[in-house]
């Protein structure tokens, strides 16, 4: 009986005490993942089914800020399909305080060919200002934002270039 309520408590805990890179465990799809400072602190976002969540910490402890917006009202913001920069960016907000990341992949000159590996970066800011910006260790960037971008898709939302939001979709 002990057993099965430890299990149980585990099982509940919110995720801000499971490490950054266990965030994904209670269900949900890692889309990104990087780390940072030689690996002495890393990031994941996990999309779940109605939300998507944001982890950070040092690796193996428990996390430091965890966040979730709903798939809904997320924010976020894909590539616009243009430049030799491929990029997608999720905003994650706790107050006043923003947490734009974003994954980049540098394009080729064949179609969408890659000539780089994936890149990372988080951008802090205050009030719209910028405070830091986090840039992910060169080749610990696991970049799948384009899965959040399929699931707004898939719940009826289309991106709208001219206004910059995500709308219904009209048929």
């Amino acid at each position: 009986m002990r057993l099965i309520f430890v299990f149980i408590a585990l099982a509940t805990l919110p995720i801000g005490v499971l490490p950054a890179a266990a965030a994904c465990a209670t269900g949900g799809q890692s889309v990104f993942s990087c780390s940072f400072h030689g690996g002495s602190k890393e990031v994941q976002l996990c999309l779940h089914t109605d939300r998507v969540t944001y982890a950070f910490g040092r690796p193996g402890q428990r996390s430091e800020l965890q966040l979730a917006a709903p798939l809904d009202q997320s924010e976020f913001l894909p590539w616009p399909g243009i430049g030799p920069t491929m990029f997608n960016t999720m905003v994650f907000f706790n107050n006043r305080h923003g947490y734009a990341v974003t994954g980049t992949l540098e394009r080729g000159t064949q179609e969408n060919q890659p000539v780089a590996e994936p890149g990372g970066l988080i951008e802090v800011s205050r009030d719209g200002q910028s405070l830091a910006t986090l840039r992910c260790d060169a080749g610990s960037v696991r970049d799948g934002l384009d899965a959040i971008h399929d699931a707004k898709r898939a719940a009826g939302a289309c991106w709208d270039h001219s206004r910059q939001v995500w709308a219904a979709c009209r048929n």
